[in-house]
Formats: structure tokens, C-alpha cells, sequence
């Protein structure tokens, strides 16, 4: 006799029904990857190339493969990133402000992982800006492979897939760390919903932080750990957003620029407590920033002092 599980169905019927849904799956997958144009190269000195990157001085990648279009130079990005096993609530928060974000004009980027990633991604697909992604593997390849179909709508709308990473290599655990930090330079805001403190969206964060960028993050229960990420955030000087409407407040105002302006009035302290009279390559050294960096931090901590 066969056994049968509680839906009736023999462990036969229920194998060969799996196998048979896999093998449709890899094939729409195959379909998919084969809509997916082959990757284009780019460098620092070409067009399109995030500007904005420069501020990462040594950690600049020296290419970028790509599909699709780069946005116009000078377009606002902001990024959406958070937990790949976010909640129903979370999923609707990423959804709700990357739409209202894009219908505003505002380019979405993120990593295209399961969860905030995708849901902001569909978010800004319906406001009606292209959004962009950063992959951790070379491309044409999708990972992760459930998110192919999102990644071909993002093409077709006029969005950009990219990576650092010759087309064709698999993802590894380190590539997305590497991956965060374009990520996070490339926006003048990030915004996490829901990370826990091993979350890797808190190395988005943090790298956000000290790359200057606006860094606003969605609280949520103090007893759920799924927050304590973002809660962590929090005291360490991140913007708090108590709902979508919130976060496009503080969007629209422009916080977290005040951070640069306090550390380097931070490390001339320091110098100056070593009777030391703080050079540019004095700064640089104790920041980790480039000179043009620096120079935009001490301009307008400048302006701050002169306007008190």
C-alpha cells in the first residue's frame, strides 16, 4: 500500500508533482535570464559613472558592469534596504515610501535580496522612476533567483542592474558587505525598516553614517528582535521615522548632513589637544575621508560657526 499524506496525495504524486514544478521553474528562470541583455563595462572616466563615489577614495571600484540606464548626473537617489525576512508591515512600509518617493521624481536603489529590498524595488517600479539594483554576483545571473522576474520588470520600466563583479561569478558572503558600500555612496539618504543588530543592512548603515549620508530609520516593538538593528541606529544618532509620511518629511529636509560637521569638529579637537595646529592631511588621516570631503565638511562647519 502507498502512504499518503493528509492531503490524500501518495509520496509518488507528491515527488514527481515537486520535480515537475522545479524543472518549470528553472525553466521560466532560463527564460528570463535569456531576456536579461549581456552586461556593458564601464569606468570612472565614463559617462554615467556615480559621481558620488569619489567619496570613497581607495574603495572606488575600478569598474562596473551593468544592464539598462544610468540615471540623469545630479537625479536624487535614495536607498531602501532592510531585512530579506521582513514582515507583512515591514514589506508595506518599503512598498508605500519608494512609491510615494518615485512619483516624486526620486531614483530607489537597493540590493534586490528577498524582503525591504524587493518590496522597495516594486515601490518604485509603480511610481513611475526606474529604480536601480547592486547586485553581490555578475550579472546576467539573478540572485536571489526568486527575484529574476522583478529584475527583468526593472529593465524593461528603464531601470539599472549593476555590479562590481565580472558577469558571470557566483555570490559569496563577502561580496555583499563590498556591495553595501555602493550602496550607501551612491545615495544622499538611507533608509532602514527592520534590520536586527546582525542585520547585514546595519553595514549599510553604518557606512552611510560615515560616508555623511542622511540615515533614517523605522522604529519598531522594543520586545521583537527583528528591530533591535534599527533601535541600535537609533542612539547612535540615526533619524527616526514613525511612518511613511514621516520619513518623507525628514527626506525632504535633508538631515543628516550635520553629521559630517561634528565629527570633523571632533578630530580638530583632538588635534589641538595634542597642541597641534590641524592640516588637511592631518584630517584626512584621522577621518579615513578624501580631501574633497574634508574640505566640504570644514566649509561648511565654517558657515555653522559664522551663522552663531
Amino acid at each position: 500500500m502507498r502512504p499518503v499524506g493528509a492531503s490524500g496525495e501518495s509520496r509518488e504524486s507528491r515527488e514527481s508533482r515537486e520535480s515537475r514544478e522545479s524543472r518549470e521553474s528553472r525553466s521560466e528562470d532560463s527564460v528570463i535570464l535569456k531576456c536579461i541583455p549581456r552586461p556593458k563595462r564601464c569606468s570612472p572616466a565614463d559617462p554615467g559613472w556615480p559621481r558620488a563615489w569619489t567619496d570613497l577614495g581607495d574603495a572606488e571600484p575600478e569598474c562596473l558592469w551593468y544592464c539598462g540606464s544610468f540615471p540623469d548626473e545630479g537625479a536624487p537617489v535614495l536607498s531602501i534596504v532592510g531585512s530579506r525576512r521582513a514582515t507583512t508591515e515591514g514589506r508595506v512600509q518599503a512598498y508605500e515610501l519608494a512609491k510615494e518617493l518615485s512619483s516624486m521624481g526620486v531614483r530607489i536603489l537597493s540590493g534586490l535580496a528577498r524582503g525591504i529590498d524587493a518590496a522597495a524595488l516594486e515601490g518604485a517600479i509603480a511610481g513611475g522612476v526606474p529604480p536601480m539594483a547592486i547586485l553581490g554576483n555578475g550579472l546576467p545571473s539573478i540572485y536571489p533567483r526568486e527575484n529574476s522576474d522583478l529584475a527583468l520588470r526593472l529593465l524593461k520600466c528603464g531601470g539599472l542592474l549593476a555590479s562590481e563583479w565580472p558577469p558571470g561569478t557566483p555570490p559569496k558572503k563577502y561580496h555583499f558587505p563590498l556591495r553595501n558600500r555602493l550602496i550607501s555612496a551612491w545615495s544622499q539618504a538611507v533608509v532602514v525598516i527592520e534590520a536586527t543588530k546582525k542585520s547585514g543592512s546595519l553595514i549599510t548603515a553604518h557606512q552611510a553614517l560615515e560616508q555623511g549620508r542622511a540615515l533614517i530609520v523605522f522604529p519598531g516593538n522594543v520586545n521583537a528582535g527583528r528591530h533591535s538593528g534599527c533601535h541600535a541606529l537609533i542612539q547612535e544618532g540615526a533619524e527616526l521615522a514613525d511612518g511613511v509620511g514621516d520619513a518623507i518629511r525628514l527626506i525632504r529636509e535633508g538631515p543628516g548632513s550635520e553629521f559630517e560637521e561634528r565629527e570633523l569638529e571632533r578630530q580638530i579637537q583632538m588635534l589641538r589637544a595634542y597642541e597641534s595646529s590641524p592640516t588637511l592631511p592631518d584630517l584626512q588621516q584621522m577621518t579615513g575621508w578624501t580631501a574633497s570631503r574634508v574640505l566640504r565638511a570644514w566649509w561648511r562647519l565654517q558657515k555653522l560657526k559664522g551663522s552663531t
